[in-house]
């Protein structure tokens, strides 16, 4: 049971990236950011208590599901807001943060599970998720009233796809220019 279990976040994040292109045409990439955290947070929690496999396994599910999509939109997201000259840098140091977590987070959980046992890394891991959604509202706030994605500049993640009207081929767009800026 345990080999499932550990097996069905890693699997849920491979479908949520399977189903990105039609979720990102669906859904404001900005509130798909915010749901993330949102939704995982209680799941995350409801873990350092439960110990029903059949419990366990739809809220891991939830979990890898919404961690799967957060790779790719934060590095979307940290793509739209870096200055070009600057986003090379960036995105090295949103990757350099990535590992280092990569390294010190399972490091940092076994002592934890060893001291206050398996549960408490839910529930601390929970807590990182909830602070996440905090910082996440705020930096996305314009983006969230406006329902722009992730400002609404240059190519990448955006609900119309990334071309808009352009790239359907409406007829008065093109490229940079709003439909009333006709000349």
């Amino acid at each position: 049971a345990v080999s499932l279990l550990v097996a069905v976040r890693p699997l849920a994040s491979i479908i949520s990236r399977l189903w990105l292109p039609q979720l990102v045409e669906r859904f404001n990439p900005a509130w798909m950011l915010v749901a993330n955290p949102l939704l995982t947070t209680p799941a995350l929690f409801i873990l350092a208590f439960v110990h029903s496999p059949w419990v366990m396994a739809p809220l891991l599910a939830l979990i890898g599901f919404w961690w799967g999509l957060a790779q790719p939109l934060t590095m979307t997201w940290v793509t739209r807001i870096a200055p070009a000259r600057d986003r090379s840098t960036a995105l090295s140091m949103r990757l350099t943060a990535n590992r280092l977590g990569q390294v010190s987070v399972p490091v940092a959980a076994g002592a934890l599970a060893g001291a206050l046992g398996p549960g408490s890394v839910f529930a601390v891991v929970g807590a990182l998720s909830g602070v996440s959604l905090a910082t996440m509202v705020r930096s996305l706030r314009r983006e969230l009233r406006g329902g722009l994605a992730f400002g609404g500049r240059g190519p990448g993640l955006r609900r119309d796809g990334g071309g808009g009207a352009a790239r359907r081929g409406r007829p008065g767009t093109r490229p940079g220019r709003h439909r009333t800026d006709r000349h």
